[in-house]
This record gives C-alpha cells, structure tokens and sequence, in this order.
C-alpha cells in the first residue's frame, strides 16, 4: 500500500520595511550602492555589503517578474520575505536544488552557513534598533560626545596651575552630559520605527528535525522547534495563525484556511514593520484631493504635501524622492516615471536592475545637485498575494522549486529519515499602508513541501507630483530591500 506523502510548511510573514535611512556622508549604503553600480566586485568591499548589494540586484529580478503578471492592478511584495525563506530552504536542501538558489540569488560559492551568518546579522541589527555601528545620526552623534571625551580628559592632564583649567573641565562636562541626552533622545527616537523579526518552527509529534538542520535555524534565524500535532487541523491551523498575527502586529490575520493532516513541519518567519515620518513632516491639514491619473482612470484622491525637500534626483526619464523617517534608519524611495502611460511605468520597471536601483538610490540620497522643492504624494493602502510562485519559480525566483527535497526530518519511533519531503506550493502576500503618520507593512510566504568657506548654496528647484503610477521601494540603512511594490491605480 503506498503511503500518503507527508506535508511539510515553511511560513515567512514579513511585514514591512523600509529604504535606507542613511541621509548623509559617507555610510555603509554609500559603499553598497557604489559596489552595486561597478561591473566588477569591488575586492575592498565587504561581505555584508556584497550580500547586500546581491540580495538588492535579486530582489529587483523578483519584482520585475511579478510585474509581468499584474497587469492594471497595484503591487507590493517583500523581498526580504522571500529572501529569508530562500534562506531557510536553501539550509535545509542539499545539491542541486541548494547550488541553484545560491547560483539564482547571485550569491555564486557562498556558503550555507555565511549566507546564514547574513541572514542572522540582518536580524541581529533590526533588534538591537541600529545597525552593528548604529545608525548615521547616532554615529555623528557619538563620535562628538567621544571627541568631547577625549578634550575633557586632556584637560584634566593639564597641571592645576593651568589658567581657567577648572573652568573648562566643568564646561566640557556639561558638554558631555548634553551629548549624552541627545544620543538617549535619538536612540528613543529610533525605536519608535521598528523592524521587528521573529522566526517559529512548529514540526509534528512524530517527527525530530536533523540536529544540524535546528542548530542552523536557533543561531542564523532565532527559531526553537516547537511540537504541534497537525492531525488535529482545525487546532494546528489555528496555532500557526495565532502566531502570525501575533507576530505582523495584527496586519496579517491568516495565512492558512486549513492545514492537511499529512503536514509534517510549519517554518515561520515574521516581520514587522512600523515607520513614523518627521514630526508634522505630512500635517494632515495640508492634505487636499487631487486627480491621480491611474491606468484604468483618473480620479480625485486625498494626496499629501511637503516641500523644502532636498534629498530629490530627476533625469530624462524619472523623477525621484528619499523620505527618511523619524529617526534616519529606515525611509521611503518613490521613483516616478516621466511618461505617465502604462509602458512608461512597464519601461520604468524594466531598466530598474542593480546598477540602476543604485544610481537613483544614491543620487537621491545624496544628491550632487542643489535641490529644494515641493512634493505632492497620494495616500495608498495596497494588499497583494501571489499564490502560485512555484510552478512559476523558475521564472519568479531564478530556480525550480517544485519537487524539492527538503531530508530534514526524523522519525521518532524508527529514527529514520523522510526522505520524501518536497516542496508542493509557494505563496506570497503582503500589504503596506502609507499615510500622513508614516508606513506599517507586512509579508507572508508559506511553502508547503510534502513527504571649504561657506558660501549660500544655490538650490535648483523642483515640484514632484506624484499623480500617475509610479516605484516605491523601502529599506533599512544597510540596503536590503523590505518591501517593493507599485502604485497604478487608486
């Protein structure tokens, strides 16, 4: 008698994220970016920036494959999500299908467990708030207070004869202790926009994930197995879907209808995104209807406005805004395509590979030119779901997935591996909301496997009005792309 194949569940809920929050000087982005739109690897640049830049170059071949299919309707989807659940696969997969997804994400020879230790690193800055050397303002803002230090200590070597020493050790002092507040202030201020990541594993009573296989998941992802019997289906999906909506604040409420009986492991991963503009940088009382020309038609809707925007870059083809929000970690990329018509948008997305996110990245983020203009943004609320990635992966995700093994369980009773345990489905949705009070995200993919002197600067001016489809991209100061999507009708 044959035995039913087993079904195994590997759930990524990731809510939002966010563009780099770097706004200034010479920060990690700056060599990311820079790296990206080389031809050649640059041999200084590191390996986070390296996985960086490829995950950014991978995330862009994704979207423009989503595109394909979208047609008329407005998209948003979560690189970082799938990224992560590519991660967590590829960990448990052996060759080929592992040399594949290393080989379709860009990341050539690099080994499981340094694609891990990204993966982890990724974490490890969004829950700690900063990245691993904080976040631009913060950096300034201690490397100050430590030259403030350094001059207080120095002065206090002087011998006491020294005119005024007792003077200016007090001063510096009161110095510090200023310092000292505004780095707390700023580091409050930064919490209030989070990306907050949390990982589960739910695998079934019967069955014990490989030891090597839960080693990776507990110090590169943060997740502890945990027993759940999904031969009762009703309770098991309610478990996993508690835990989602624990884990996306509330914004995803359910990713499964039912789980069959014959799942053997659920595999979750969920982020959470919350990201507050400027204090009154959208006030909702200069918030007016405006017509967005959508594709299928123009019509009034409530658009936002602000203006003494600097951080803007414009060429022949496309107009560009980088919107830091509170606290400079995390902001918005809203690329506007000059040709207003749906091939202007198709032809937008086309071009926008690695080099060329880079270029506008960079440029709008510190632009060359002096820039000081007005920006005119409508609201938007956007949900999507694709749910049939697999038999679509080979062109969505560079890599046929469909079948693939995943040897990562055990049998209890007998000890021995199932070695029938390939992947059946892979579906993706997110949603994202921006408003006058900021952005909140989230994402889930689930795939179910069976068995000089200062001189007044001269400011060229500029109006962005954002009434036709257009780009929005968010992400974290280090790059890695959270969420991307595009707005066509409203």
């Amino acid at each position: 008698m044959l035995k039913k194949k087993r079904k195994l569940w590997a759930i990524a809920a990731f809510p939002a994220l966010f563009l780099s929050g770097i706004c200034q000087g010479q920060g990690p982005m700056k060599a990311t970016v820079e790296a990206a739109a080389s031809e050649k690897i640059n041999v200084t640049e590191s390996a986070a920036a390296r996985f960086t830049r490829q995950s950014q170059a991978y995330g862009l071949r994704m979207f423009q494959q989503l595109e394909k299919g979208s047609k008329d309707r407005n998209l948003v989807f979560s690189p970082l999500s799938i990224e992560f659940m590519m991660g967590i696969v590829r960990t448990g997969a052996t060759p080929p299908v592992s040399d594949d997804i290393a080989r379709a994400w860009g990341l050539g020879d690099l080994p499981v467990a340094e694609m891990n230790r990204n993966l982890a690193q990724i974490m490890k800055s969004q829950r700690d708030g900063f990245s691993e050397s904080g976040g631009v303002e913060q950096k300034e803002l201690m490397r100050i207070r430590d030259e403030t230090a350094k001059l207080l200590e120095q002065t206090k070597s002087l011998p006491d004869s020294s005119p005024d020493k007792t003077e200016h050790v007090q001063m510096l002092q009161k110095r510090l202790g200023d310092w000292d507040q505004r780095i707390e202030a700023s580091r409050q201020t930064a919490s209030q926009n989070r990306l907050k990541i949390a990982n589960g594993l739910f695998v079934d009573t019967r069955y014990r994930i490989k030891p090597d296989f839960a080693q990776a998941l507990s110090d590169a992802y943060q997740a502890d197995a945990q027993t759940l019997d999904f031969l009762a289906s009703k309770k098991a999906t309610a478990t996993v879907n508690q835990w989602v909506n624990k884990n996306t604040d509330g914004r995803i409420l359910q990713i499964v209808d039912s789980l069959d009986t014959n799942t053997n492991i659920a595999l979750l991963n969920a982020v959470a995104f919350v990201g507050q503009w400027p204090e009154k940088f959208f006030d909702k009382k200069n918030t007016k209807n405006a017509s967005f020309k959508g594709l299928r038609e123009s019509r009034p809707v409530p658009t936002m406005q602000q203006s003494g925007l600097e951080q803007y870059y414009e060429d022949a083809a496309l107009q560009a805004i980088f919107l830091p929000y509170r606290g400079h970690k995390y902001a918005m990329l809203v690329i506007l395509p000059k040709d207003e018509t749906a091939q202007g948008l198709a032809n937008a997305i086309s071009q926008l590979d690695g080099a060329a996110f880079a270029r506008i990245l960079n440029s709008a983020r510190s632009p060359e030119q002096r820039y000081k203009g007005a920006l005119y943004l409508p609201r938007f609320d956007i949900e999507s779901t694709f749910d049939d990635l697999l038999p679509k992966s080979q062109a969505i995700l560079g890599v046929a997935l469909g079948g693939a093994q995943l040897p990562i369980l055990t049998d209890k009773r007998t000890g021995r591996l199932l070695e029938q345990n390939d992947l059946s489905a892979m579906i993706h949705k997110a949603n994202i909301t921006v408003d006058e009070e900021g952005t909140r995200a989230a994402a889930v993919t689930v795939a179910i496997a069976v068995g000089a002197a200062f001189q007044q600067p001269q400011y060229v001016p500029f109006e962005m009005r954002v009434d036709h489809p257009f780009i929005y991209v968010i992400v974290d100061e280090a790059g890695n792309i959270a969420f991307l999507g595009s707005v066509k009708n409203l």
